[in-house]
């Protein structure tokens, strides 16, 4: 990520782009990438960012693990992390955890697989 403000600049984008999938998922829509990038703009006029550049820090948001990519129904949708709920798994001792890890997987939806990282969150 282009980032020549210094550090403060890539947590403001993220604190943005994470404002904009909750008011869309507020909104009972999926948040895809025009979405994000209309709702950011709409709230911060006065910078005018470009499509592009919001793109650009949306991407480095999900490498970053700020925000989930899925992909649902052909279409990638990006999720708030906080915002997925977190569930307690009990296990017994020599439990198969196989499919507990291919439903996170699948859950998550990811065309080119998922990270060890986003299947534990």
């Amino acid at each position: 990520m282009k980032d020549q403000e210094g550090g403060g600049q890539t947590s403001s984008w993220s604190t943005w782009i994470l404002d904009a999938i909750r008011k869309i998922r507020a909104q009972k829509q999926r948040p895809s990438v025009e979405r994000i990038c209309h709702a950011v703009r709409q709230h911060h006029k006065d910078l005018n960012p470009h499509e592009d550049e919001i793109k650009e820090h949306l991407e480095a948001t999900v490498k970053e693990g700020i925000v989930l990519k899925v992909f649902n129904k052909g279409q990638s949708t990006y999720k708030d992390p906080g915002g997925v709920q977190s569930r307690q798994l009990e296990l017994s001792k020599g439990a198969d955890l196989s499919k507990v890890i291919v439903k996170a997987a699948r859950e998550l939806g990811e065309r080119d697989g998922s990270t060890l990282k986003s299947i534990e969150k």
